[in-house]
């Protein structure tokens, strides 16, 4: 039997940022807007959601942009890794491991003003997985079994954009928003924003178990092998994409895990 466990942590440094030098901080007006009242969205919704911003009517469409480095930013990964292999003879072999993390990521140095959500924190068991394969020969007829599980992090729900129209802005920000043709009056200008702070709604946890069963046989010099395997033995139907757009969609699944399937196949090596 072996055990390894590690600790690691990665901070990723000379970040950058754009700068646009058209415009300074003052040039911009904050303002927040209520949530839509949504069973789905914490707490029903019908929150406040701070802090947005708009540039001024006179600086509106002004850009000249500079890259530079951004001190103030960081990128920042703390994890544990714990990996076993133990044989038990007579062609038994387990293997496998458990990682759990956290990465901390801070955009909150802005030289004109500060993004929505700009330090986003993911929680440890948001990164927490564990994968485990084997092989056991069965005592009859010279068949080998070997099997793979994983025990993954369900996807972040909390991603979500949201189109806000300048009517629902315009009383909150005291103008119309500068993209609008005149500050006050009607306007078809809108804005995106995100309605829920990220990593904080996960899908359930996934998990997938593979099998394989295998036959050798000896044909003279030539081997011939034999196998039958069963991809996602319980037919989970894990979520692995979702819809972002807040809506009547919202969080509805793009895209899940294959089903069920079952796999004949055979190897001569000569």
């Amino acid at each position: 039997v072996a055990l390894m466990v590690g600790y690691f942590r990665t901070h990723y440094g000379n970040l950058t940022v754009t700068d646009n030098l058209r415009v300074t901080p003052s040039d911009f007006t904050s303002y927040c807007i209520n949530a839509p009242v949504d069973s789905r969205l914490p707490g029903g919704g019908g929150y406040e959601v701070w802090v947005l911003h708009d540039v001024s009517r006179e600086k509106f469409g002004q850009v000249e942009n500079r890259v530079t480095f951004a001190p103030g930013r960081s990128d920042v990964y703390n994890g544990v890794d714990v990996i076993v292999n133990a044989r038990f003879g007579q062609g038994r072999l387990l293997t496998g491991g458990l990682n759990v993390g956290r990465r901390v990521i801070d955009n909150c140095e802005s030289p004109d003003f500060p993004e929505q959500f700009c330090r986003t924190s993911q929680p440890w068991s948001s990164q927490a997985s564990l994968e485990l394969s084997g092989i056991y020969p069965l005592p009859w007829w010279g068949i080998q079994t070997s099997a793979t599980y994983q025990n993954l992090p369900g996807r972040d729900r909390s991603v979500s954009t949201f189109v806000v129209p300048n009517s629902t802005i315009a009383p909150a920000l005291g103008r119309n928003l500068a993209a609008c043709s005149a500050p006050t009056g009607a306007c078809t200008a809108t804005a995106t924003v995100s309605l829920v702070e990220p990593f904080t709604m996960f899908e359930d946890r996934g998990n997938q178990l593979d099998i394989r069963l295998s036959k050798i046989v000896q044909i003279g010099r030539a081997r011939l092998q034999g196998n039958l395997d069963v991809y996602n033995v319980t037919n989970a139907n894990d979520v692995l994409v979702l819809r972002t757009a807040f809506g009547p969609l919202w969080n509805q699944p793009n895209t899940i895990i294959a089903g069920r399937l079952f796999k004949l196949s055979a190897q001569l090596d000569f």
